[in-house]
């Protein structure tokens, strides 16, 4: 009797061996294009390249989809299970940051289209904006995991409701095409994590 077995590497598990005496051969051109690299991501968790990614289904604020409590509110007691974050999933895990057009497309495909942020169907990714204390408009962008923020996909006017705290890396659809745009951190969406591959 013919039995299957998970071929190891980044193509698993969508490729499968059936082990009749040899296994099923793969043209070298698709292991070299494999935009995965050898490691291992945490169970439930989906693999581009070098980092690990996760889809969290659940909808929540900004800082409760990151860290939480926010910084600056330690020792203040919060509900039970407020404790929901990325961090929470596994250690070193932050709201994904997105440096290529082509990560941005990995996520989209692995979240889903969002078709109405009023309807809580976009989601959180991990950029902000902190520019209290400076003129209006003014800060600078930043991932929460320190990664340099050397891409965006702001949609045409995405950015000129920026308050003095934007919480921003929300995904929209507008236009027939998926672009960014920035929310208080309050509003509730689901939120993709990301964290180094093992």
């Amino acid at each position: 009797m013919a039995t299957l077995r998970w071929l190891p590497g980044c193509l698993g598990p969508f490729l499968v061996s059936l082990l009749v005496g040899s296994p099923i051969p793969v043209a070298s051109s698709a292991v070299r294009s494999c935009p995965c690299t050898q490691g291992c991501c945490p169970a439930g968790w989906y693999q581009y390249r070098d980092s690990c990614y996760y889809p969290v289904t659940a909808t929540k604020g900004w800082w409760k989809a990151e860290v939480w409590p926010p910084p600056g509110a330690e020792g203040l007691v919060w509900p039970r299970g407020a404790t929901t974050d990325c961090k929470d999933l596994v250690e070193g895990a932050h709201l994904a940051s997105v440096h290529s057009a082509e990560e941005n497309n990995f996520i989209y495909h692995l979240m889903g289209t969002p078709q109405d942020s009023e309807k809580k169907e976009a989601y959180w990714l991990g950029g902000r904006r902190d520019s209290q204390g400076q003129p209006e408009g003014s800060g600078s962008w930043r991932w929460t995991d320190g990664s340099a923020w050397l891409y965006d996909n702001f949609g045409n006017g995405k950015t000129d409701r920026i308050t003095a705290k934007s919480f921003v890396a929300s995904w929209k659809f507008n236009q027939d095409s998926i672009t960014w745009d920035n929310y208080e951190a309050s509003l509730e969406f689901m939120s993709v994590c990301k964290r180094s591959l093992d």
